[in-house]
């Protein structure tokens, strides 16, 4: 505009001067006033046509010319918003310094918050700890569980032989007592002869005496009778002999009673106790199952070896109670005490002398020695354990951080996959390495040699899938382990 307005001075100056030197008249007016009313009409049309040109290239414009009033009431309006804005910018100005004096405050809270909330952090962390043993534990138990359920499986089966072995055992006991009832009328025949051959003896020793009488009497025919003084000898020695023999018979009759008594009667509570247990309660340990191990260490003495002894004898006990076994009272106050084992007759051996043997066998040794206590035979709850105790030898078997096992693993797969392919390298890699390196594993349990805990075997799988291509797993050993010990396995990936 202000570039047009001093073209259009320009112009109309030189129009004046044009018209001025002409002299032109418009409308009866003197050339000087004509002149005058050309150049103010020029004037007014070059500002009109520099505004239409304007116009016609700025939108801008054309919505000044079209909308001005309502724009200057926009520009009023927004002024006023922006004076209300201003003063509320001033009260935020003064709400903020209050929100950062209460920022000040919140920080030092906050400060106080993160340490609480790294002592809540410390917790979560020993609880989560926590929540992974008892994962693994769960993991074990349900898989005692389902051996459990084998086992009342087998405990069915073993019920059904159990039915038919009671009607054996019926048949044998009517066959015991049909022998008792012939033994004892054998007894009594036996006493009915020994009194009458006691009688016999009794006038036997009589007509003795008599002869020895009638012997001295006829002494002066000594040597007529002497034939018959021989004969009448002789008679009184197989008299003699066959009383001792028959006394013999009598004694022994008398001891083979006894015996069979003792054999009925155990026989008969036998029965009882194992026909009730057997029928109504499930199987609670097996032939051969583990109770508790000790390590016993190199050189140990003898008391050393006795306390240990006791100690070993004392968990499985508890174990045993934790099963569900109970005291007898034909076994002791206890519901599992030591059982030295039986001969190839089936002879009790001596209690004494079979715990003094595996103390024998422990003490002074050279290396370590581990005793293992497990169960003599197969026990129902509510009976009573008998606790076998085997030394074996517990030497060193890995070192820490030794190598076990190791396998590749494709980082590539998915989760899933890795996962999974750890815990078959595992199962089908680590466990048996370990019974290869004569590792001594737990009768009666199952999944050992091979418990990681799953965070380490994510981060295992995290560490393997973040370098995206086949990377080596090992199991390390975590501590020097023996033979007997728990095998502590930390994974490696390299």
């Amino acid at each position: 505009m202000v570039v047009a307005g001093g073209f259009v001075a320009w112009v109309a100056d030189k129009l004046g001067r044009t018209l001025g030197k002409k002299r032109l008249t418009l409308f009866g007016l003197r050339p000087r006033h004509t002149a005058t009313m050309i150049t103010v009409l020029t004037g007014m049309f070059i500002p009109f046509i520099t505004i239409v040109f304007v116009a016609m290239v700025s939108s801008d414009v054309r919505e000044w010319i079209a909308e001005r009033d309502k724009l200057k009431n926009q520009v009023g309006q927004l002024t006023s918003q922006r004076n209300n804005l201003l003063n509320s910018n001033s009260g935020l100005q003064t709400t903020n310094l209050g929100l950062k004096k209460e920022n000040d405050n919140l920080d030092k809270r906050l400060a106080i918050q993160s340490q609480h909330i790294a002592e809540q952090k410390a917790q979560v962390d020993k609880l989560t700890a926590q929540t992974k043993t008892l994962i693994a534990q769960t993991k074990t138990l349900q898989g005692n569980l389902k051996l459990a359920e084998n086992r009342l499986s087998a405990a069915k089966s073993d019920l059904a032989q159990a039915e038919k072995a009671k009607g054996i055992a019926q048949r044998e006991l009517d066959s015991t007592n049909k022998q008792l009832a012939e033994t004892k009328q054998s007894f009594f025949e036996l006493k009915r002869q020994s009194d009458e051959l006691e009688k016999q003896y009794g006038e036997l020793l009589t007509e003795n005496s008599r002869l020895l009488n009638a012997n001295k009497k006829l002494s002066t025919d000594n040597l007529a009778l002497a034939k018959t003084n021989e004969d009448l000898r002789k008679s009184i020695e197989n008299n003699n002999s066959a009383l001792e023999l028959t006394s013999l018979q009598l004694d022994q009759a008398k001891t083979d009673l006894a015996a069979a008594l003792n054999q009925f009667n155990a026989l008969s509570k036998t029965l009882v106790n194992d026909f009730g247990v057997s029928r109504y309660q499930p199987l609670m340990l097996q032939v051969g199952d583990e109770l508790a191990r000790i390590n016993v260490p190199a050189h140990s003495s003898a008391e050393t070896v006795q306390a240990l002894f006791e100690n070993l004898v004392q968990q499985s006990r508890q174990f045993a109670v934790f099963k569900g076994a109970k005291a007898h009272p034909e076994t002791g106050p206890t519901a599992a005490s030591f059982f030295p084992g039986v001969d190839d007759q089936g002879h009790i051996l001596n209690e004494t002398a079979a715990k003094a043997k595996i103390i024998a066998n422990s003490i002074n040794q050279a290396d370590n020695t581990a005793l293992i206590a497990t169960s003599f035979a197969n026990s129902f709850v509510g009976e009573w354990v008998p606790i076998s105790v085997k030394p074996s030898g517990n030497p060193l078997v890995y070192r820490q951080d030794q190598k076990i096992a190791e396998v590749m693993v494709n980082g590539s797969d998915q989760e899933a996959a890795v996962v999974q392919r750890i815990q078959e390298f595992l199962r089908t890699a680590v466990r048996p390495k370990a019974l290869k390196d004569n590792m001594i594993p737990i009768s009666g349990q199952e999944d050992q040699f091979a418990q990681v805990p799953l965070t380490e075997m994510l981060q295992a799988a995290h560490q393997i899938m973040s370098a995206g291509k086949p990377m080596k797993l090992a199991a390390v050993a975590g501590a020097d382990t023996r033979a007997a010990d728990p095998l502590l396995i930390h994974l490696r990936v390299r």
